[in-house]
């Protein structure tokens, strides 16, 4: 379900946000009735909805925002902060902060952690994910010559 959420509210912010004068109500509806018609559960269309009714009365509460359309990766904050345990993102955050990762795959790292199927994503999860990113051509459970482990610290 949370693959499926995450494609309408990509797909509900990338169509709002461009006309965001709109009267939302009216866009609510339509945008729901179209993703109706592509298959998509009415039940998980609400969610996805209020989700991102929550992410643009967030936007519009902040005082200095600009009131211009939004173009950027970062719309999904809302969802890190609900997903990934506070020592998870610190983490992650450490990791660019050092340099250790680049934005991109800051964010490859983070969209992966919102697709998986758990409640919380915690350091570990992290750890694997960025393993997965920077060497993705090599086995994850395997140890180094003595047997132990390889982890990514």
């Amino acid at each position: 379900m949370v693959t499926r959420l995450m494609e309408m509210v990509s797909f509900i912010l990338s169509r709002t946000f461009e006309g965001d004068d709109e009267n939302w109500g009216d866009v609510r509806q339509r945008i729901g009735e179209v993703l109706e018609i592509h298959g998509f559960h009415p039940a998980e269309i609400v969610v996805a909805l209020d989700v991102v009714t929550h992410i643009r009365n967030r936007i519009k509460e902040e005082e200095d925002y600009p009131d211009i359309p939004l173009h950027t990766n970062r719309i999904y904050q809302y969802l890190e902060e609900i997903r990934l345990t506070p020592e998870a993102r610190g983490y992650l955050l450490g990791l660019l902060h050092e340099r250790i990762i680049t934005p991109i795959e800051y964010q490859q790292i983070v969209e992966r952690s919102l697709l998986l199927d758990t409640s919380g994503v915690d350091v570990e999860t992290i750890r694997f994910l960025t393993q997965s990113i920077l060497k993705p051509e090599t086995e994850m459970d395997t140890g180094d010559e003595e047997g132990e482990a390889q982890t990514l610290h």
